[in-house]
């Protein structure tokens, strides 16, 4: 609350329409990040490698989320990247939910501004931005981006006890010793 609320809400002045939802989807998104970092603690024995590959996924999931390399400019392999890292779902609602509640000053000067919009709709700016961050979308998908952030966190969720589960396995069972 503290890492979303004070900076967007108190500072920037979003609007208070949107901190519900957003803070949904920042714990959707914390939750993903948690249940990797938990699944790496348990599948790998040395702990530095475990947090390299939670830094290499947290920098592949900004890479390929969509605002710094559009999906259109991924060859086949790096796609599926796009689909399975969670920024891109997280940004497209988070962006959404904040911009449909927000109104805009109208602009009518074209050549002032790389988006210029003449309305207050921030829906509409929304529509401007798209055209240089096609991960956004004028199109409320926040539902289906809540559960696709779910299932990613869910299977990695599944990984970890999958590993505790093998880890415990290992194990040699206690045998009784007489005379001790």
């Amino acid at each position: 609350i503290f890492s979303l609320g004070i900076p967007s809400y108190a500072v920037q002045d979003v609007p208070a329409e949107s901190f519900g939802i957003c803070v949904l989807l920042f714990a959707c998104l914390m939750f993903v990040f948690e249940s990797l970092a938990e699944m790496l603690s348990v599948w790998f024995e040395d702990p530095i490698l475990g947090m390299l590959q939670f830094m290499n996924f947290w920098f592949a999931s900004f890479l390929f989320g969509g605002f710094l390399i559009p999906l259109d400019d991924l060859y086949w392999p790096f796609e599926l990247f796009y689909y399975i890292m969670p920024y891109s779902y997280y940004v497209r609602s988070n962006i959404y939910e904040t911009f449909s509640a927000t109104t805009f000053e109208a602009c009518t000067n074209q050549g002032v501004s790389a988006v210029c919009v003449n309305s207050t709709s921030g829906i509409e700016v929304l529509g401007d931005l798209e055209r240089f961050f096609p991960v956004l979308s004028t199109e409320n998908s926040t539902v289906f981006d809540l559960g696709i952030l779910l299932l990613i966190g869910a299977v990695y969720k599944v990984l970890y006890i999958i590993g505790i589960l093998y880890k415990t396995s290992l194990v040699a069972p206690i045998k009784n010793v007489e005379g001790l």
